[in-house]
């Protein structure tokens, strides 16, 4: 399971921010749990706790052609962590969120075997996400 943001090793609790009306989310608040502009970013800090989320942010991440839109994560799959005053996939949606923006964004073909790829992932905790590039 994903760490909470600011929850990393050596970090005290991390005053996230991030934009509630923007429509664009912070890859690298959905990467890693951290954001160097908060609390001003201009962009939805975003998480999800089974890691399938970050997994896809994570590869995009450097891309600056691949924004990742509020609108691929679907109605009803977020709710807000007072706590750490960030948005949160619900778990149960994290998977049809994932591959939803994955292939948005082009690193995944939208097709059975490739959303059982991403499962096992997540299933396993393990490596990368590597999906069609």
């Amino acid at each position: 399971m994903r760490p909470k943001p600011g929850a990393q090793a050596g970090q005290g609790r991390d005053p996230t921010g991030g934009n509630p009306q923007a429509t664009q989310v912070c890859k690298h608040f959905a990467a890693t749990g951290t954001c160097r502009y908060a609390p001003n970013c201009k962009y939805k800090h975003v998480y999800g706790s089974m890691g399938a989320f970050s997994g896809v942010a994570a590869q995009v991440l450097h891309d600056p052609d691949v924004e990742i839109s509020c609108h691929h994560l679907g109605q009803g799959t977020m709710e807000l962590d007072k706590d750490q005053d960030a948005w949160i996939i619900n778990p149960d949606k994290e998977l049809e969120v994932a591959a939803n923006v994955a292939i948005a964004c082009g690193i995944m073909s939208d097709d059975e075997s490739s959303r059982k790829q991403l499962k096992e992932w997540c299933d396993l905790g393990g490596p990368d996400f590597q999906g069609p590039r």
